[in-house]
């Protein structure tokens, strides 16, 4: 599972730098983009938890 959200980690923040600025985007947009940063802040923080050893 760890490799899987290693991969994930960084396709998210493949599609993140991609992404539009804000003001390019509708509201609906600008709000799955927010999503999609929080995913990845979150799989970044069970990832460093993991490397801790929680």
């Amino acid at each position: 599972m760890n490799e899987r959200l290693k991969a994930l980690e960084k396709e998210l923040d493949s599609l993140l730098n991609m992404a539009p600025i804000e003001d390019d985007c509708t509201k609906n947009e600008n709000e799955m983009y927010s999503d999609m940063a929080n995913l990845k802040n979150s799989i970044t923080a069970v990832l460093e938890e993991q490397r801790n050893g929680r």
